[in-house]
């Protein structure tokens, strides 16, 4: 995963935040992550993007609860769990 490569070529002193929206954030956080061009990465979505987004939405939130048990089973080793 990128980030995983980010961290071991980046020296210290970053801070990774995670928003759920951008109504979240104080015009500083907004300024800084956003509006400023070099700390900004910009990715073009494809068609398949949407539709593998889409399936995966349909099997989160759907009423199947085998897709979602099938779908934790499949990623739970990407959790990183503090217990």
């Amino acid at each position: 995963m990128a980030l995983e490569e980010f961290r071991k070529t980046a020296k210290s002193g970053y801070e990774v935040r995670r928003f759920k929206g951008l109504g979240e954030q104080n015009a500083e956080e907004l300024a800084e992550s956003t509006m400023e061009p070099g700390n900004r990465i910009l990715k073009q979505i494809t068609m398949e993007d949407a539709v593998a987004a889409t399936t995966t939405f349909n099997s989160l939130m759907g009423e199947s609860a085998v897709l979602r048990k099938k779908f934790i089973e499949e990623n739970a080793f990407r959790a990183n769990l503090d217990i």
